[in-house]
């Protein structure tokens, strides 16, 4: 299988030299740095099945993510409800 990779040049001023990343596809600005070339990459058939179950894998973690983010967010709006309840309560006679 053949991918073409689109080759950019970025300067990093901290080690004063060039750093040079592929991308998949070709940007019309400058967001990847100075375009210097492209060429194609030679990879082994992948089964597309494997690729599948790789990105259910990907997917379910980034569920668990947000639904571990998710409840984090539960419990902090629960616990101000419950503190807006408690004062609430102590003030009425």
């Amino acid at each position: 299988m053949k991918i073409k990779a689109y080759i950019y040049a970025e300067y990093n001023s901290h080690s004063k030299s060039f750093n040079f990343q592929p991308w998949g596809h070709k940007c019309l600005d400058n967001t990847f740095g100075k375009f210097i070339g492209e060429t194609e990459v030679e990879f082994p058939d992948v089964d597309p099945v494997e690729l599948l179950k790789g990105q259910v894998v990907l997917m379910r973690a980034e569920q668990q993510k947000i639904r571990a983010e998710a409840e984090v967010k539960y419990q902090n709006i629960e616990t101000q409800i419950q503190q807006m309840l408690c004062i609430e309560h102590k003030e009425q006679p």
